[in-house]
């Protein structure tokens, strides 16, 4: 997994919805979530990106990060 920064909006229900989030330098808007959970390496929230690309964001409580998974197969981000 790799860190990340994150553009999320927090609402009053305690729902996180991602916006964005930056990697190697560059910004990737978030065009829609999907399933969330909680596990012991923390919050998990699917999101897709433009392209269709999808990515596993992943919150740790304990070291206060949001890092990146892929979730699909290797592509380059464009």
């Amino acid at each position: 997994m790799e860190q990340i920064d994150l553009t999320a909006r927090f609402e009053s229900s305690g729902r996180i919805e991602p916006l964005s989030f930056i990697l190697a330098g560059r910004d990737y808007p978030v065009e829609s979530t999907g399933r969330s959970w909680k596990d012991e390496q923390g919050f998990h929230i699917l999101v897709m990106i433009p392209g269709g690309r999808v990515y596993e964001l992943v919150f740790s409580p304990i070291d206060l990060v949001w890092s990146l998974r892929q979730t699909g197969p290797a592509r380059a981000m464009a």
